[in-house]
């Protein structure tokens, strides 16, 4: 009996000998984590993102009275507004988009002499970023984004805004004590990151 009984205890302790080697076996393999075949990786640099400040310059507003239909090579400085919007830190580095919007509180001239009513956008920039461009097409008569841009770092945009009355060749008279005004206006839309809204 006691040769059993010696066998029984000595099984015992195989049996938790065994499950002990299981256990720690297996922790030992959860923690033996091989990675392979990254031998091609690259080393990852960040380097900290510069914010510039970005800067909107405006000039003179465009007044328009008494309108009369121009041709194109009519128009005059009363006709044009210039403005600019640029990231004037030097060591500037991200990437920032902008929106032009045409705000117009009265835009009763362009319903009454519909196509003739027109406005343009051109611009010039200093940098690698993209500026909005309008081609000579009709002013809306509610307010309405021109386009977006982008400045990349340093960087300047600067713009030419036209706007004028286009002589039809025919009676235009509706335009007569017709009025319209209206503003633009540039905002910071995001960065490569995210909107800023």
């Amino acid at each position: 009996m006691e040769n059993s009984k010696g066998q029984t205890i000595f099984l015992s302790v195989i049996g938790v000998a065994t499950l002990l080697v299981a256990i720690i076996g297996a922790t030992f393999a959860w923690f033996s984590v091989d990675v392979t075949g990254n031998a091609g990786a690259q080393s990852v640099y960040v380097e900290t993102m510069k914010l510039g400040s970005v800067t909107f310059t405006d000039n003179d507003a465009i007044v328009l009275t008494n309108v009369k239909p121009i041709t194109s090579e009519q128009i005059t400085a009363d006709n044009i507004k210039e403005f600019t919007v640029a990231q004037t830190a030097t060591d500037a580095t991200e990437t920032l988009t902008y929106k032009i919007r045409l705000e117009v509180t009265d835009g009763n001239l362009a319903t009454v002499d519909e196509g003739h009513f027109i406005h343009s956008l051109s611009a010039t920039k200093t940098g690698t970023g993209t500026t909005v461009t309008i081609n000579e097409e009709e002013v809306p008569s509610t307010s309405t984004d021109l386009g977006t841009g982008t400045l990349v770092g340093y960087e300047s945009h600067s713009y030419t805004y036209t706007i004028y009355l286009e002589e039809a060749n025919a009676a235009q008279n509706a335009a007569q004590g017709a009025t319209f005004s209206g503003k633009l206006s540039v905002s910071l839309t995001q960065t490569q990151y995210g909107d800023l809204n």
